[in-house]
């Protein structure tokens, strides 16, 4: 087997070098083709997901306007449940009725 590599391996080997050399540079080339396509539809897709997302919901009433865990509870307006339309602060320290409001 060595003897049939060493002779035909000069011979097979340097006529095939530029069809290894082309090979090689369309894999890259189709490599790189293939990352930057890759990367270009994985932005769209993603512009269009942002895009085309709904919008967030509006905040839960009583939280203010970041949500759980924002700012402290003394800042906040908290709607009554007992009278809807009426809303008192928590760091008030009297309540006013719907009566001393006339």
């Amino acid at each position: 087997m060595a003897a049939f590599l060493a002779a035909f391996l000069p011979v097979f080997f340097p006529a095939f070098l530029p069809a290894f050399f082309l090979a090689g540079f369309f894999a890259a080339f189709l490599g790189a083709f293939f990352l930057a396509a890759g990367f270009f539809l994985g932005a769209a897709f993603f512009l269009a997901g942002a895009l085309l997302a709904p919008p967030p919901p509006p905040p839960v009433a009583g939280r203010g306007a970041g949500g759980a865990g924002a700012g402290s509870e003394s800042d906040s307006v908290v709607s009554d449940p007992v009278m809807p339309g009426s809303s008192s602060s928590s760091s008030s320290s009297s309540k006013s009725s719907s009566s001393d409001s006339l």
